[in-house]
């Protein structure tokens, strides 16, 4: 009798103390999967557990701001460490659901060693297991470093996201964090950021051991050509309604995706522009990801550089981007589908430097320079005479491109290894995705490369 009277002492309070975010931390998993942990442990702060999402495994935990302000104790993150350490164990996802002004303050060193704890574990499991962390209010200090730790980090567009210092709506808020290639996704709200978080983890493997999952999927209406360019270039090849925009508002240049291709998940790169400082670390962040759990990266080439400036940090971001795909071991294959030269098709297209496959579209062209610094470099003396010289200049421009730039020449070096027309690129992807899935790749031994991220 005392035993019982305990427990409906105990289930009255757990009653109590429940977060909000109880009814987003259920809607994110199958329909009576969720299964909580510590109930009763002496922490109002957190709720943490693990249930299923479309049958797989995975854990989570949200913080609650209706208690304390979300205070997080040293308790509380105890609550999240085992959930953690069951991670490691298990190897399934994680994802986080941060809303919180800070640690408890008055646990003073006791909280910031729980901190730290909570830090190195989030930073040991990167690329072990996939993370993702969903910023569904405030976001501060620690808490945000944390959050920004994970693989993707999907907030809500009313939430804010700061290290340090008072609230502020146009320093802390949602757009400035995309613009600062903080956050992978904004939301409207809990619905729609829960739902992203099913649709990219769905994308993701279990651990890095694992393979991604096969889908069932519906064949394309569309058909790439040669006037078909960035995103719907990127929905042409891949199955109906399966792309996931990642970073969209940060780095323009260059567009970052999940999608399927006959059911097998593919990371995809399209680089459209010249190459700017934000679309370089954002390809580079991105091919890391897709590397890290073994997701084939496929890169659209279509850009004629990078772009003019005299700023260190491009020679950084560059560098960056470069090393992170030459250092990456899952499978890469290229297209060239619009101009291709320089540093950007070193970079991310040339077979002789790091890509698996190359392929080329019959119509590009692939230069040192790119074809207008060409025709003035090197057919300087046709453009004189010329009555409208803007005109002759692209007159000759085409010209390179289709002579001395045209891919055939590439080719003959073996530098390309396949041209198709623009309307076969999904059928020769898919060929090429089925010839390289089992490819292995033995590395030097090394603990990792040494470029600043």
């Amino acid at each position: 009798m005392v035993l019982n009277s305990n427990l409906d002492k105990l289930n009255e309070l757990r009653n109590l103390i429940n977060s909000p975010l109880t009814d987003s931390m259920i809607s994110l998993f199958d329909a009576k999967s969720f299964v909580e942990l510590d109930p009763y442990m002496v922490s109002d702060t957190v709720i943490a557990g693990y249930g299923k999402i479309n049958g797989r495994q995975v854990y989570a935990y949200s913080q609650n701001i209706e208690a304390m302000s979300g205070a997080v104790s040293s308790k509380a993150v105890q609550k999240i460490l085992k959930i953690y350490n069951l991670a490691l164990k298990t190897g399934a996802p994680i994802i986080g659901m941060f809303d919180s002004f800070g640690a408890k303050l008055d646990e003073g060193v006791a909280a910031l060693s729980a901190y730290g704890e909570w830090m190195a574990m989030v930073n040991n499991l990167s690329g072990v297991v996939p993370q993702i962390s969903l910023i569904m209010g405030t976001c501060a200090g620690c808490a945000a470093v944390i959050a920004c730790s994970a693989d993707i980090i999907i907030m809500k567009k009313d939430a804010k996201l700061f290290l340090n210092g008072s609230l502020n709506s146009d320093v802390d808020s949602a757009q400035n964090a995309v613009k600062a290639g903080l956050v992978h996704m904004v939301c409207c709200d809990n619905n729609e950021t829960i739902n992203r978080a099913k649709d990219v983890i769905s994308m993701l493997p279990q651990n890095n051991l694992s393979l991604t999952a096969n889908f069932e999927f519906s064949e394309n209406d569309n058909v790439a050509s040669s006037e078909t360019i960035g995103c719907e270039l990127i929905e042409a090849v891949s199955d109906k309604g399966s792309v996931i925009e990642l970073q969209k508002g940060f780095g323009d240049c260059i567009i970052t995706s999940f999608a399927t291709v006959a059911g097998k998940v593919v990371g995809f790169l399209f680089i459209h522009d010249v190459v700017c400082d934000d679309g370089a670390t954002k390809a580079a962040r991105f091919v890391r990801l897709c590397d890290a759990f073994g997701i084939p990266i496929v890169t659209f080439v279509g850009s004629n550089g990078l772009k003019q400036t005299s700023s260190y940090r491009s020679i950084r971001s560059i560098a960056c981007a470069a090393h992170a795909y030459a250092e990456a071991t899952t499978a890469k294959i290229s297209f060239i589908v619009g101009e291709s030269s320089g540093l950007t098709h070193l970079a991310f297209a040339a077979k002789s430097s790091s890509s698996d496959l190359s392929i080329a579209w019959v119509d590009s062209s692939i230069s040192l320079l790119s074809p207008l610094t060409s025709v003035e470099l090197f057919w300087h003396d046709k453009l004189k005479g010329a009555k409208n010289l803007d005109l002759k200049r692209d007159e000759l421009a085409n010209e390179f491109k289709s002579t001395v730039a045209s891919p055939f020449r590439t080719a003959e070096l073996g530098d390309v290894d396949l041209i198709i027309k623009p309307n076969e690129t999904r059928q020769i992807l898919i060929s090429a995705l089925d010839m390289i899935e089992n490819k292995r790749v033995k590395k030097q031994p090394k603990k990792h490369g040494n470029m600043l991220f």
